[in-house]
């Protein structure tokens, strides 16, 4: 009981997220009758997708066969939507079925536009919705500069402070040198076998 009321609850809010999209929502009702399965593999939960008329419904049994199954730990799933290209071919999701469907739904969703404020202001007005939007950007914005300045600094530590990692001068002559010894050892090889 509570399973269905979830399942439910869960269809109703991804089609009121995708209706905040018109383009989206339409392009997917071409899809309809297609049914995507997303296996959370550390959870040992398997829910489908249906696509219909009237958008996404959501279920945790299906008599047909998935047309497209996504499979991953919910950890690979976070990873992947916090990826900007958000590519399922180079995650740790694993994708079987139709991928003539998959790719059309990963340009689907890449093209994902939802007007959030538009559908905050039915409930606060537009001037509250616009301060709240501008502030959810600002702060994603924040984030975004953290994460890379985060990654900058944690790159200059390991590089500069503890030498645990190459620099990009140092990589390179370290390269050149490999090049430089693969190629003595090919000539020496050649010469010696002149030889014999």
């Amino acid at each position: 009981m509570l399973k269905n009321i979830f399942l439910k609850t869960l269809s109703t809010a991804l089609n009121k997220v995708l209706a905040l999209d018109p383009d989206t929502f339409e392009r997917l009702k071409q899809l309809a009758g297609k049914t995507l399965a997303i296996e959370l593999t550390n959870l040992k939960l398997t829910l489908f997708l249906s696509l219909t008329e009237k958008g996404f419904k959501v279920a945790d049994q299906n008599d047909q066969t998935a047309d497209i199954t996504i499979t991953g730990t919910t950890l690979a799933f976070i990873k992947l939507r916090a990826q900007q290209s958000m590519n399922l071919y180079k995650s740790d999701v694993k994708i079987t079925g139709d991928m003539g469907l998959a790719d059309e739904l990963r340009k689907i969703f890449s093209r994902l536009d939802i007007d959030w404020e538009g559908g905050l202001s039915q409930y606060t007005g537009e001037t509250a919705a616009y301060h709240i939007g501008k502030a959810v950007r600002g702060g994603m914005q924040w984030l975004q500069r953290t994460h890379e300045n985060l990654q900058q600094a944690s790159k200059e530590y390991c590089q500069e402070e503890i030498r645990v990692l190459p620099t990009r001068v140092e990589m390179d002559h370290f390269t050149r040198e490999v090049s430089r010894l693969r190629d003595d050892v090919e000539r020496l090889s050649a010469r010696l076998a002149t030889r014999k």
